[in-house]
């Protein structure tokens, strides 16, 4: 698997970013070059790329990391009404090491620490996307409010310690020797997950699965130390923060959206769980940089 070491005992410098939203079915990638590093994730649809002879198709929940090249171009293979985030940017050591990833010496060395070097697959699948997202929505809101630059290239770095962490770190998963009861774990996080857009309760993922509600929240305790229902509001919370810094959607949509009988229920659980209001929070990172191209 192709990968980049990239030194981190500095923050990268950044370049630009930005949001992106096809403006049409009809909207292929133009053929443009590359004298940055550019990181892509994808929130809607799907990218169709050819960079250095190598075709990407980028999909909802995908990254991809793209280095500088003085011949090299990208061309879009074929329309997508897509949307993406992006970043450019270059490392503060501008020697980045292109390495395999299968190779087992690497492989060993990906999860070490203080090495300040982050090694990056060049695409792939993000288990959470949508923090990722946040991070660069902040960073874009961060650019509108005229921070500093040497404050951006911070902004910029954490962004690429939160992929490398996404794709490299030991999950913070539970240690769970027996075999079923980590099977159900994964399970049940994998139906929270999915079922986050309905008003999902305890006694829903206990009906799914055949248990008594009560019995089901005390394993997940066990296993987890923390309640099931905890574990329901921190993800809806999770997905509701996403939608606050990537849509428009008014705050009682995004309750709708989230399975709440109302907005006054969802501002209420919000607050609790954060302090904050939804709107404030929306607010406090409102500044998105948004390119039709």
């Amino acid at each position: 698997m192709l990968g980049y070491a990239i030194g981190v005992s500095g923050p990268v410098r950044y370049d630009y970013t930005g949001k992106f939203e096809a403006p049409s079915p009809r909207w292929t990638h133009e053929d443009m070059g590359l004298n940055d590093w550019e990181l892509i994730v994808m929130t809607e649809g799907a990218l169709y790329l050819s960079y250095l002879g190598v075709d990407h198709t980028v999909e909802r929940g995908d990254y991809l990391l793209l280095p500088p090249s003085a011949e090299g171009r990208r061309v879009g293979l074929k329309p997508s009404q897509c949307s993406f985030y992006w970043l450019h940017f270059q490392p503060a050591d501008r020697v980045v090491h292109e390495i395999d990833l299968a190779d087992a010496r690497v492989e060993g060395r990906m999860i070490g620490e203080g090495d300040d070097v982050l090694r990056l697959p060049q695409s792939g699948g993000l288990p959470d996307a949508e923090r990722l997202i946040v991070l660069m929505r902040q960073m874009q809101d961060a650019v509108r409010s005229g921070y500093d630059h040497f404050m951006l290239n911070y902004l910029a770095t954490g962004v690429l310690c939160e992929l490398y962490h996404q794709t490299f770190q030991k999950k913070a998963d539970p240690d769970i020797p027996d075999y079923s009861k980590r099977q159900l774990y994964y399970d049940i996080v994998d139906y929270v997950n999915l079922n986050l857009y309905s008003n999902l309760k305890v006694q829903d993922v206990a009906r799914h699965f055949g248990y008594n509600p009560k019995y089901l929240s005390q394993l997940f305790r066990s296993l987890t130390g923390t309640s099931l229902s905890a574990f329901i509001v921190d993800k809806r919370i999770d997905r509701a923060n996403y939608l606050l810094a990537d849509s428009n959607d008014t705050v009682g949509q995004v309750a709708a959206m989230l399975g709440y009988r109302d907005s006054h229920h969802f501002m209420r659980a919000y607050k609790a769980a954060t302090g904050m209001t939804p709107t404030q929070y929306r607010n406090a990172y409102a500044k998105r940089m948004l390119f039709h191209r």
